[in-house]
């Protein structure tokens, strides 16, 4: 099945990967990356501490152990759960909220990426907090082609140790 990583920096997820491809000049080219390769780089769970904001590492799933159960309603009409990415690969990332800056600039780097990662084999899907009807909007909004969960109340983020603490 689905497999969890280590926690060591940047949102759950392969923020950082898709970041990398945005700066290499073999981006473009999906022929030129493995899909080894392209997970492998930068391949990143837990959430980036700084001021306020508290990581979860606690919960984050230990490396190379079965990926947290979860279904959620999507901004798809329908529930998209562990079940439905099974023997896929997929970058799930794990954001604090819709219309955010830098959460908006998170996924449209992921949707400038999404035909090279779908190239790759992989989907993405990303997790936020926020309601399936703000997610909609929000897709709408930028012309985001992959589908949004709402994690409302936070349980899956738990799960996945991407879940903040705002505050002292």
């Amino acid at each position: 099945g689905a497999e969890a990583f280590a926690p060591s920096g940047g949102h759950m997820g392969l923020r950082s990967a898709s970041m990398q491809a945005n700066k290499s000049p073999a981006s473009s080219d999906a022929a030129a990356v493995s899909r080894r390769s392209f997970f492998g780089k930068g391949a990143a769970a837990g959430v980036a501490t700084t001021g306020l904001v508290q990581s979860a590492f606690a919960a984050t799933p230990a490396l190379n152990s079965p990926a947290p159960d979860f279904e959620l309603p999507s901004n798809r009409d329908k529930n998209i759960g562990l079940k439905d990415l099974k023997g896929k690969w997929t970058v799930l990332y794990f954001y604090p909220g819709d219309f955010t800056s830098g959460c908006t600039i998170e996924a449209q780097n992921f949707q400038k990426n999404a035909d090279a990662i779908r190239k790759l084999g992989a989907e993405i899907v990303g997790v936020s907090v926020d309601s399936a009807e703000k997610h909609l909007d929000f897709s709408k909004k930028y012309g985001l082609s992959f589908p949004l969960l709402s994690d409302k109340g936070g349980k899956v983020s738990d799960k996945y140790g991407s879940a903040l603490k705002l505050g002292p």
